[in-house]
């Protein structure tokens, strides 16, 4: 090896400490200024990465409402079912496989058994009750009588005769009037009338209005039991139920005279359409002129009942009704009248009279209307039913304070009303065949969102001015409640009692829209899942609860168009053209209500400028939107509805643009088909 390479070596293998202090103190400075660069590269580099907005599509929603959604729809969704081919069996195959009851009802029995945990638990003291305590005291005592078989009877029906119900008995002297009057001033109860003292303007008259609400649903009842010919054996087991050993004068009616009866009054009063007369004011002679069958001095003993002086003013809603009234007097005379009205008043109240009464309900009406059940379900049922009759929402107003509050309220009417925006300027630049002399046929305050705020408050002012003498009895608190309800101004009075259970039992699928009201109605369970919780993405609100208010609001519009003959031939038409397509056909065209109007809900969910539009764990925003409004009809195989279910699914996705991009399905497949029907 020359010198040269040894001493090139030797400097190679020089260690650091070989150098001298100058050249140390340099390497330092190096060393320290390359470190420092490359720190601040780095730091830049993360910065940047901060700062470039990322896509809010591919952002995953990591709230707790978010993943229990992620988790229902994971056991729900089978991905061995392409979604291009059938999107329904896509969402909800997973779910149909291992559940006995669709969705909603799953969602329905979880409500339930919420609201009956929560006012089986609140204890009530014996004086100076809150009105939520007066709520759940009225509950539980309806409880005690369905579920734990306190029996009622002889206190209900001493307050009945009390009243003037003499049913199942006839007697010569029977004062219908007075007896219908009586009967709704302690129970709150309507038959054939319903007379009551009424505050109209600062002043207190006599009101007498018709009852069709309860003569209608039970012509329904009535006709199941014929058909069955089960109705003779249901009059007999409840005349004798009812009455038991009890000895009184007068004579029990037969069968087939109280048929004739009902055939006549049933006929007389439900005509094929309903009775449409005017509203009128007069005073207590005039009244008796309206009525030749009833004398002035029955109307005045029906004043001086409901503590109204004797110069007080009668304000007869629909002098129509009460003039088919008066002819039944002479018809059927008074005595078989009354009689009718007993039948009446004991049908709608013998539910809580006690547990034999109940249990032939059940047996005879109950069972067939909703047989898989159980006997507890039904009791709690049917004690909220009773208790929204008398209070309304504040039969829910625990329930309410735990899931809802006042921000909750504000999105979802926000919500209605851009849903309700955007099918109205769809109806003004895209349906001017549904115009009418130029006019759109709906705007914004046809769509009113009716959430009880007002009437609960209302509510709790009353019940607190009125505790409950003996909260563990029914009856007893029935009266007490309902003396409470009668001092509420009318203002309010009258859009006080509501029918959420009612309704929801009796759905198959969810439904917003009211059919009472023709507008919006929102049960107090859509602030559950799946429907909604504060804590969802706009995606995931909107593809649920929001689709459902799309289509109420669509059904709105289509009772708009009732008096439009050429307008609703034309919607209909339209409808058609998605029940031809769908793979199941039917004649009821308001199955396809969702695929007609679905995409107003997506529109508006655009037109919010929501920078809220995380995805869940499965599904990017775009599809969460449609998995949601599909899972919502999830039905078990079992169900003859599961069929219904998937044409209402398929059909909406199918004929959706946007869903087949967001799913990316190939032109001519089942979900992406050539031909598309619109109904805007």
């Amino acid at each position: 090896m020359s010198p040269m390479n040894a001493a090139g070596k030797q400097n190679e293998t020089q260690s650091f400490l070989a150098y001298g202090p100058e050249q140390r103190e340099m390497l330092f400075s190096y060393f320290a200024v390359s470190l420092t660069v490359v720190a601040f590269c780095a730091l830049l580099t993360a910065l940047l990465f901060l700062t470039v907005p990322a896509d809010p599509h591919d952002i995953v929603c990591t709230t707790a409402s978010c993943a229990a959604l992620d988790s229902l729809l994971e056991a729900s969704v089978d991905w061995n079912r392409p979604p291009c081919t059938n999107f329904y069996a896509h969402v909800c195959s997973g779910w149909a496989q291992s559940h006995n009851f669709s969705v909603y009802r799953s969602h329905l029995h979880e409500f339930i058994g919420d609201v009956h945990w929560i006012l089986a638990r609140v204890l009530v003291p014996s004086h100076a009750q809150t009105p939520p305590q007066v709520v759940a005291a009225f509950y539980q005592s309806c409880t005690a009588v369905l579920v734990d078989g306190a029996d009622e009877l002889a206190p209900f029906r001493r307050q009945l005769q009390i009243a003037g119900v003499t049913w199942p008995r006839v007697f010569a002297k029977s004062n219908l009037m007075l007896t219908a009057a009586s009967v709704y001033a302690t129970f709150q109860v309507t038959a054939l009338l319903r007379i009551r003292s009424s505050v109209r303007n600062l002043s207190s008259v006599l009101e007498v209005a018709p009852d069709e609400t309860f003569l209608r649903g039970w012509r329904s009842t009535r006709d199941q039991l014929l058909r069955s010919g089960a109705y003779a054996r249901f009059f007999h087991e409840t005349k004798a139920i009812y009455a038991g050993n009890e000895s009184s004068p007068g004579h029990l009616l037969d069968y087939q005279s109280f048929v004739r009866v009902e055939e006549v009054v049933l006929a007389t009063l439900l005509q094929r359409r309903p009775i449409a007369g005017e509203s009128e004011v007069r005073n207590i002679e005039g009244l008796a002129e309206l009525t030749r069958n009833v004398s002035e001095m029955t109307w005045r003993k029906v004043a001086e009942k409901l503590s109204l002086s004797q110069s007080a003013r009668a304000l007869i809603i629909n002098t129509d009704y009460l003039r088919q009234v008066d002819e039944l007097l002479a018809r059927v005379g008074e005595r078989l009248l009354h009689y009718y009205l007993g039948w009446c008043v004991v049908q709608q109240m013998r539910r809580y009279v006690n547990q034999d009464l109940a249990n032939s309900w059940y047996d005879y009406v109950g069972a067939s209307v909703r047989p898989d059940q159980p006997a507890d379900w039904k009791a709690h049922t049917d004690c909220m039913q009773l208790t929204e009759m008398l209070v309304g929402k504040l039969t829910f107003g625990r329930f309410v304070l735990w899931k809802v509050d006042g921000e909750d309220h504000d999105y979802v009417r926000t919500m209605a009303e851009v849903i309700a925006r955007g099918l109205v300027q769809q109806v003004s630049e895209k349906a001017q065949w549904s115009h009418q002399r130029g006019r759109v046929p709906v705007e914004l305050r046809d769509f009113r969102l009716e959430l009880h705020v007002d009437n609960m408050r209302v509510v709790e002012e009353a019940l607190g001015q009125r505790g409950l003498a003996n909260r563990t009895s029914l009856i007893s608190n029935w009266m007490d409640v309902a003396a409470a309800m009668s001092i509420i101004n009318d203002t309010f009075r009258d859009r006080i009692s509501t029918t959420y259970v009612k309704d929801l039992v009796a759905r198959e699928r969810y439904s917003l829209f009211d059919n009472t009201s023709r507008t919006l109605s929102l049960a107090p369970m859509f602030a559950m899942l799946p429907l909604y919780r504060r804590q969802l993405s706009d995606t995931a609100k909107f593809g649920a609860l929001g689709t459902l208010l799309a289509k109420a609001c669509f059904e709105v519009f289509l009772t708009k168009l009732a008096n439009h003959s050429t307008a609703l031939d034309e919607a209909f038409r339209r409808l058609r053209c998605f029940a031809e397509s769908a793979q199941y056909r039917s004649d009821h065209l308001e199955i396809y209500h969702s695929a007609a109007s679905f995409v107003i809900a997506l529109d508006a969910l655009r037109s919010l400028g929501s920078t809220d539009y995380k995805r869940l764990r499965m599904f990017d925003s775009l599809q969460s939107f449609f998995v949601l409004m599909c899972y919502l009809l999830c039905t078990p195989n079992t169900s003859d509805e599961s069929i219904v279910s998937e044409a209402i699914c398929n059909e909406a996705v199918k004929n959706s643009e946007s869903f087949a991009v967001a799913f990316q399905c190939a032109p001519g497949t089942a979900m992406n088909p050539e031909k598309r029907c619109r109904f805007f």
